[in-house]
């Protein structure tokens, strides 16, 4: 090995361990052992505080070097370009991965969330991973609530049928696939409870260690509950929206073949 190698070798570890401390991702990393994600995050992460979540990029917290099979790909010019895409795509796209090779263009790769479903006895929570400081509690130790609803996907577990939450949180907690949990029957009479897992096998392959190539995921300083909410409500405007349209074209359309 060569003295130049073996000089820029502890500037890179360094390098990388800096962009982990900046970006507030995991503050109790130590150094040498940021390569320690085991799980991407499935949804947005949340509770930075402020001035925390995306000083490297802004609305993003940086993972170096490290990544993850991820769900599409796009082509692009830029760096800017596919964060853009990333941005624009708020409720299907988590997070991005930017590779720059040694030879030929940026490749832009994303990475899909979870996708919110509505859910009347419904409370769903997203697993903590160490790019989101997380707001557990006991019955769901290890989990960020995310919102009163459900994941759509989501595998009813039922031997865990008439379980208390914290069981469909133990179970889920020990299942590297296993990104997240929706408990149905909260508060209802006993022995009724539901219990989902939301699988993703993506997590279950873990990620890869790359000098090259860095993962990016969305960030957010306060409670992801009431984005969720907020996206819901619009999903549901919109969809009545659609519905008033449709039923507008179809009477338009019986009108003019009446004539």
């Amino acid at each position: 090995m060569s003295i130049i190698s073996f000089v820029c070798r502890p500037v890179a570890i360094s390098v990388a361990f800096a962009l982990v401390v900046e970006n507030g991702a995991a503050l109790e990393v130590a150094s040498g052992s940021a390569w320690s994600f085991t799980q991407a995050p499935r949804t947005v992460s949340p509770n930075f505080k402020p001035g925390q979540c995306g000083k490297q990029v802004p609305g993003y917290v940086t993972v170096p070097h490290a990544v993850w099979n991820t769900s599409w790909r796009e082509r692009v010019e830029s760096f800017a370009e596919c964060k853009e895409i990333c941005d624009s795509s708020s409720s299907k796209c988590v997070g991005f991965e930017a590779h720059f090779p040694h030879h030929g263009k940026m490749r832009c790769k994303l990475y899909k969330g979870l996708q919110f479903e509505k859910d009347h006895i419904g409370l769903s929570f997203a697993k903590c991973t160490k790019a989101m400081p997380c707001h557990d509690e006991m019955m769901h130790r290890g989990f960020q609530y995310t919102h009163a609803g459900g994941w759509k996907g989501n595998i009813e577990m039922e031997d865990l049928q008439g379980y208390e939450m914290s069981d469909c949180a133990s179970t889920c907690r020990g299942k590297k696939a296993c990104v997240g949990f929706t408990f149905r029957g909260d508060g209802g009479p006993p022995g009724f409870e539901q219990c989902f897992h939301a699988l993703n096998d993506i997590n279950k392959a873990g990620p890869k260690h790359d000098l090259d190539r860095h993962t990016y995921f969305k960030c957010i300083e306060g409670p992801l509950h009431t984005q969720v909410q907020k996206e819901l409500e619009e999903a549901s405007e919109a969809s009545d929206a659609n519905s008033t349209e449709d039923a507008n074209s179809t009477e338009n359309a019986n009108s003019t073949q009446n004539f």
